[in-house]
């Protein structure tokens, strides 16, 4: 222990004692070596990865219909994966409601928030409405009701004469 501390401390000083460009001289030879041994191993990395993926394709079981093809692997057996597809969709389902409870409490909490914020004095004046039933009075299409109704009363009245 003792001596791996001497040669820390020899290491420091050497380090403090090296001038300006020894330092950017190691600096770039760090630097130097990193992409020299990036680019030695890029022929190596392209190799593993094309022959994971061979691999891959290769032990892939043929797919004959739309759902998913599980590969059973150890002690797994048909049940544990029916079980495990299951548990899967039933917290999708969870995770939809909760998201939907969600949605619909924001929207309550916003209306809530909006209303005592909301002057329908003033808003009531800006569209000159100051009643339902005075909204309500101006109906273009009551009077056609009347009309076809009084139309088809006369021709009742003739047919029946």
């Amino acid at each position: 222990m003792a001596s791996d501390n001497t040669k820390n401390m020899n290491r420091v000083r050497e380090m403090e004692d090296e001038s300006f460009g020894e330092k950017i001289a190691s600096i770039f030879g760090c630097i130097h070596r990193t992409n020299v041994r990036t680019i030695v191993n890029i022929p190596t990395k392209v190799k593993s990865f094309v022959l994971r993926k061979v691999n891959d394709y290769k032990n892939k079981p043929k797919r004959t219909e739309i759902n998913k093809v599980y590969v059973l692997v150890g002690y797994t057996t048909k049940q544990n994966v029916d079980n495990r597809y299951n548990d899967e969709h039933f917290l999708i389902s969870i995770r939809r409601i909760l998201l939907l409870l969600i949605f619909i409490l924001l929207l309550f909490i916003t209306v809530k928030w909006l209303t005592p914020q909301l002057k329908f004095d003033q808003l009531k004046q800006i569209f000159g409405i100051q009643s339902a039933d005075e909204m309500t009075s101006n109906d273009p299409f009551a009077g056609e009701t009347t009309e076809t109704d009084e139309s088809s009363e006369l021709l009742t009245l003739e047919n029946d004469a």
